[in-house]
């Protein structure tokens, strides 16, 4: 029989941005933070964003110097009815998981240098990922498999439940672009580059110490192994059932990293229409990435079906999608610039594990516009807002996995220092839509049922085509009384600080 939480979601946490696609980050610098609209700048901290607006620069070194800062909290309302037999549930059926991510330390760096009608550019950034994540009293996912006990062992005079679970996950996917820009004529600019992702994650957790009630002794809590020996011990026929429970509830444990390198071409254009408008777009291809697994938890994934992605060796698809995005600057005023985007993530042609992209309705879209003002010679303040509409659906969304439907509002300010230097200052919040989600099986507990009724009656002493029956009968009325339904209520938070120096020379 296969351990009870084999069918548990004990996957990775994906460590989405606050800013972009699934797995594309574009917060990764002050001036994003205050001005989101960022793909028909002209400033070298549109070089991500903007390349080819980069020619229009003037000639010399133009540096660009960022440390930002994220933190976000991942929430589940979990409702299944089971969770009443927890041991420190007081009999609710509903109950919170809490995670939080926080990045520290987000550095940035971007770099070009003109010189007449040429642009050579440069930079670093942490482009997916970028900080990890914890639920420290583990998820709703887990914790159900362990509440089935209870409702599946009344007869035997099992009524609670407990259990240790805890999951972390670290993500970062570091990304370094080189490229030039041309312009081919006075107010037009090509730009071509190639950017290198390094990915590096790493992620541990388990679930252990699967408590019940111990029937032999009202009031205490012991493991069904401990149970077990009891019973043997006392010649008590529970012995059976307790030796099949024991083996489903052994201890799961995952510690896996992951590294993988790959890389992919940029394109860009740039026109400047007049003196008040600029128009811009650029293409970012796929990158196709491969990580390979180190894993302290081989035998534990090669036996637990849920975690056969993270066996030692093996390969796992995780590509980051193409990007296409454009964007349109106006400046009514010599003083005064508007700003409005679109960008398109092409994430159901990247390639990820189990094809679980296919799971999605759509790609990412995201719309921003932003203005910004000069106040003085030494002062310029800014206001944005972008809206990321994701296409997920309930199959492709778990409490390891909160994506959700956003709006952010970013605003900061740009202090000149000197003719030469300047400081972008940002804060970006970024608002979520709640997230809903009903089944009737609560993360596949009815196939976990199944496997334990069949399991207990088999040690028992029915066979197992008898036994299968037994369990299929049992579990049937069950999932029919929707004794497996269960609802889920995801939120997400998050702010962004960033500061920026610029510095020309």
């Amino acid at each position: 029989m296969k351990k009870l939480l084999s069918l548990v979601a004990f996957m990775a946490c994906t460590l989405t941005a606050t800013a972009g696609g699934l797995l594309t980050n574009t917060n990764q610098n002050a001036h994003f933070l205050r001005q989101m609209s960022q793909e028909a700048i002209i400033d070298i901290n549109g070089l991500y964003a903007n390349p080819a607006g980069t020619a229009f620069l003037s000639d010399g070194f133009h540096l660009n110097l960022n440390y930002v800062i994220t933190q976000q909290s991942r929430d589940t309302r979990a409702t299944f009815a089971p969770f009443r037999f927890g041991a420190t549930n007081e009999g609710q059926t509903t109950k919170e998981f809490h995670g939080h991510a926080i990045a520290p330390v987000v550095p940035s760096f971007m770099l070009s240098y003109n010189k007449k009608k040429w642009s050579v550019m440069a930079s670093f950034a942490i482009t997916g990922g970028g900080g990890k994540c914890e639920f420290d009293d583990g998820l709703g996912s887990f914790e159900s498999q362990a509440a089935l006990l209870p409702l599946l062992g009344q007869a035997q005079g099992i009524t609670a439940y407990s259990i240790d679970s805890y999951m972390k996950a670290r993500s970062f996917y570091m990304g370094l672009t080189v490229g030039a820009t041309y312009k081919i004529l006075p107010n037009l600019a090509a730009s071509l580059g190639v950017r290198g992702i390094y990915a590096t994650t790493h992620y541990e957790g388990y679930a252990k110490d699967i408590l019940i009630n111990n029937p032999l002794a009202p009031g205490q809590m012991a493991s069904p192994a401990a149970l077990y020996q009891a019973c043997v011990a006392t010649g008590n026929p529970l012995a059976p059932t307790m030796a099949v429970l024991a083996q489903a509830t052994q201890d799961i444990t995952m510690d896996c990293s992951q590294n993988g390198f790959g890389i992919a071409p940029i394109i860009g254009i740039d026109w400047k229409i007049n003196d008040q408008w600029n128009f811009a777009a650029r293409y970012d291809f796929r990158t196709r990435l491969n990580l390979k697994n180190e894993a302290t938890n081989s035998a534990t994934s090669q036996s637990v079906e849920a975690l056969a992605q993270y066996q030692d060796g093996l390969k796992v698809r995780a590509d980051m999608p193409a990007i296409l995005a454009a964007g349109l600057q106006y400046q009514p005023y010599s003083w005064m610039r508007m700003n409005l985007s679109a960008k398109g993530h092409f994430d159901k042609q990247a390639k990820a594990y189990a094809d679980a992209q296919k799971l999605l309705k759509h790609g990412t879209w995201e719309v921003a516009a932003g203005e910004e003002f000069d106040i003085c010679k030494h002062l310029t303040a800014s206001i944005s807002w972008q809206s990321t509409n994701y296409g997920t659906t309930d199959d492709y969304i778990k409490d390891t996995n909160i994506i959700c439907r956003s709006n952010s509002l970013g605003l900061g300010l740009r202090v000149k220092v000197a003719p030469r230097c300047s400081f972008d200052l940002g804060y970006m919040q970024t608002f979520y839509k709640a997230y809903d989600k009903q089944t009737n099986d609560f993360y596949g507990v009815s196939n976990t049922a199944t496997q334990v009724v069949a399991g207990i009656a088999m040690a028992n002493g029915a066979d197992a085509a008898k036994a299968m029956q037994q369990a299929t009968t049992q579990v049937g009325a069950l999932k029919e009384a929707a004794a497996f339904a269960g609802s889920e209520h995801f939120t997400r938070k998050n702010w962004v600080l960033g500061i920026g120096a610029n510095i020309n020379f």
